[in-house]
Parts: structure tokens; sequence; C-alpha cells
């Protein structure tokens, strides 16, 4: 789970709240643009947590590049396009685009090396129907 930088507690602790629920382990990277923020859920998190379970890295760009390089079932991004292409390098399984624009949507579809996305949680367009979806 990447954080943004907007709302940084609500939008990282809400998905993460449903990931964990789910079953799954989480990672959390939240935004260095909030470093009080970042360090009062590092704080209380890792704390409290296991970390096997639950963690908190925090950081910039270096830190989040090393966090990339790892192996994702499901990578949470909210943020930028031009950090999303950055993010979708590793290919996830899908990817979820909300734009009012169809022609910067279909743009980053054709670079994503997974070839699914969803885009505005509405259209489900296969470049490659081989891929698995979920």
């Amino acid at each position: 789970m990447i954080g943004p930088w907007n709302y940084p507690n609500m939008l990282s602790l809400v998905p993460t709240a449903t990931a964990l629920a789910a079953g799954n382990t989480v990672i959390l990277k939240p935004s260095e643009v909030t470093s009080n923020a970042s360090a009062a859920l590092a704080s209380l998190i890792n704390k409290k947590f296991l970390k096997e379970l639950f963690h908190v890295v925090e950081g910039g760009v270096e830190e989040t590049t090393v966090l990339l390089k790892e192996k994702f079932d499901k990578i949470f991004f909210t943020g930028s396009s031009r950090v999303g292409r950055i993010v979708m390098k590793p290919a996830p399984v899908a990817l979820y685009i909300f734009s009012k624009d169809v022609g910067q949507a279909r743009r980053i579809l054709r670079e994503v090396p997974s070839g699914g996305g969803m885009v505005n949680d509405v259209v489900l367009q296969f470049i490659n129907m081989n891929t698995p979806f979920g």
C-alpha cells in the first residue's frame, strides 16, 4: 500500500483495514510529503502489530524503489499518473484507473505489462486475454 499525501491517514488506513480484514498482510509506505503523519502511523502501528502482519516503512523515492523490487500479489497506489507508470512496472495483475480522460486511460492501459485494467470501476478492457484478472 503506497499512501497518498492528501488525507494521508484515511486514504492509507481504510484500504489497509479492508486488506487486513480479508486476511492479507500489509506493508504501508506513507507519503514522504506528510512526514508527521507518516511518523505517527509508523510509531503507532509498528509498536502494536507483528511485523509479519502489518508494518509501516517510512521514506521517500529510494525506499519506495526498494519496496517495488519485492514480489507482491497486489500493489495499492493512489497518486499521479507519472508515478503510477513507475509503480506498474513490476507488472501487477490488475490496474485500476480513475480518470475523466478516456484517452489518457487508454494510453496508460497500452503501457500495462500485465495487460489487464479497469477504467473508472466500470469498463473492463483486456489487451491480453490470457492474463488473469482479480
